[in-house]
């Protein structure tokens, strides 16, 4: 798959840039997380979603410091409800200065960090699916996975 980084200013300018893109006949554009001017891409690409019927569209990358993995499950999951097969979710352990001096965290185990977010989307969340002990993310006592997560 061939595709274009997209940067926009701010939120309505990067769906623009997407929309622009789906219009040249690009099959799929990239963002960093900086790829609206600063904003979360989730929801831009949300955006980009409804207003295209074509295109693929894809992080590059998601920090993983910045979410639980449910989080990051349900917002996948909504992102392929409305465009199904058309989100590439890229995720990445980030940086040092990001982690500390972004999110205030200390950077620790980044590899583990990242190897977690990966099992606990991509299996934990699936129906009948072991549950699997979090060493960096602990659920609320009671919370609930959504069953169809990330599959």
């Amino acid at each position: 798959m061939f595709g274009v980084v997209i940067r926009g200013r701010n939120a309505l300018e990067a769906v623009e840039q997407i929309e622009a893109a789906e219009a040249a006949g690009i099959e799929a554009v990239w963002a960093t997380m900086f790829g609206a001017g600063g904003v979360d891409m989730i929801p831009v690409f949300a955006a980009a979603a409804a207003r295209t019927a074509r295109i693929k569209v894809g992080t590059a990358i998601v920090h993983t410091w910045s979410r639980h993995p449910v989080v990051l499950a349900q917002e996948a999951m909504a992102i392929d409800q409305i465009a199904p097969g058309r989100f590439r979710l890229g995720t990445g352990s980030s940086t040092r200065f990001y982690v500390e001096r972004l999110y205030g965290m200390e950077y620790r185990k980044p590899l583990s960090n990242l190897g977690e977010i990966c099992r606990r989307c991509g299996n934990s969340l699936q129906p009948g699916a072991p549950s699997s002990r979090a060493s960096t993310f602990t659920p609320a006592p009671g919370s609930a996975c959504p069953p169809q997560a990330c599959r």
